[in-house]
């Protein structure tokens, strides 16, 4: 075999770990940043589209709320307060007085592809 010999058999590989370490927290900041940023677009959409109930005080749509993601828990969860979460079921899936008006599932449907966007567009900002 041609008179080739290995000087090492291994790469040191010590420096491209650490620079994966601080990578990987970069990232780990990046994704929740943009996962918050997310959140807080998805409550204003569903702000939008929340309808008004004329017979009671309590709008709806001014009780939307979303947590902050965390690096252990990197989710936005979108939706209503303790006060008037009960009666967003009834508006959603309809009563048998009042005819389903499924405004969640469309908020949903209407901004999937932008909440895809919104994260991709931080992320990649925030790791430049």
């Amino acid at each position: 075999s041609g008179g080739l010999t290995m000087k090492k058999n291994y790469v040191d590989f010590s420096s491209a770990y650490k620079a994966l370490g601080k990578t990987e927290k970069q990232f780990e900041k990046a994704a929740v940043k943009a996962v918050e940023v997310a959140g807080e677009y998805a409550s204003k959409q569903l702000k939008t589209k929340t309808p008004i109930d004329y017979d009671t005080k309590t709008h709806m749509r001014d009780h939307i709320v979303y947590s902050k993601p965390t690096v252990n828990k990197p989710v936005s969860e979108v939706g209503f307060d303790k006060q008037v979460a009960w009666r967003a079921h009834f508006v959603e899936f309809g009563t048998i007085k009042q005819p389903p008006q499924a405004f969640i599932q469309k908020t949903m449907r209407d901004i999937e592809n932008n909440v895809a966007d919104i994260i991709q567009s931080e992320m990649m900002r925030r790791l430049k």
